[in-house]
């Protein structure tokens, strides 16, 4: 198991997790304040809240093992679309263009 959290502990997965965490959240905000489609189910919210709570700072490592294990097509029952790879992607294309617009 040692070498299992020496392979896992590096800058590069951390970094992952980090922006995984800090930009879906921001777009899970944004979400529930604009609502329309993309905002999650109370009962969505209820499960992923339960995840959360019990597996910070490790919840971006389980998304992808309990993905595989209920099925993609389960994912609007806990999984709010904010964090999915399609919706992180696009949110960091955004920033990126602000930044860049901001500096340039």
């Amino acid at each position: 198991s040692g070498d299992l959290v020496k392979s896992w502990a590096t800058p590069d997965n951390f970094r992952y997790g980090w922006e995984w965490t800090t930009v879906g959240f921001q777009t899970l905000a944004s979400d529930m304040a604009r609502g329309g489609r993309h905002k999650p189910s109370a009962q969505c919210l209820l499960w992923f809240s339960a995840l959360v709570t019990n597996t910070v700072p490790f919840t971006f490592l389980l998304v992808p093992l309990l993905r595989a294990a209920l099925g993609p097509e389960r994912d609007s029952l806990w999984l709010p679309t904010a964090f999915t790879s399609r919706r992180i992607a696009a949110a960091q294309r955004l920033q990126a263009r602000k930044r860049s617009a901001e500096s340039g």
